[in-house]
């Protein structure tokens, strides 16, 4: 069982909806996850910093795009 203390962030474009069992998946493999960027909750990353987003998008694979980076 994989506990965490800390909070991650996943790009909306990382999850696929599924609406038959009304989810998100997240489709990457339970080592990845594992090692994923996170972030204490008590403690949260700047979020409108284009430079946190982009790394964000880039662990999961995922293009940002330009609404994302100028938030």
């Amino acid at each position: 069982m994989l506990i965490r203390l800390r909070t991650d962030a996943v790009p909306w474009d990382a999850l696929a909806l599924d609406t038959e069992n009304k989810r998100f998946v997240l489709d990457v493999g339970k080592d990845r996850l594992a090692s994923a960027p996170g972030f204490d909750k008590d403690k949260w990353p700047n979020m409108a910093d284009p430079k946190w987003a982009e790394g964000i998008h880039a662990y999961y694979g995922i293009k940002p795009d330009r609404a994302t980076l100028n938030a």
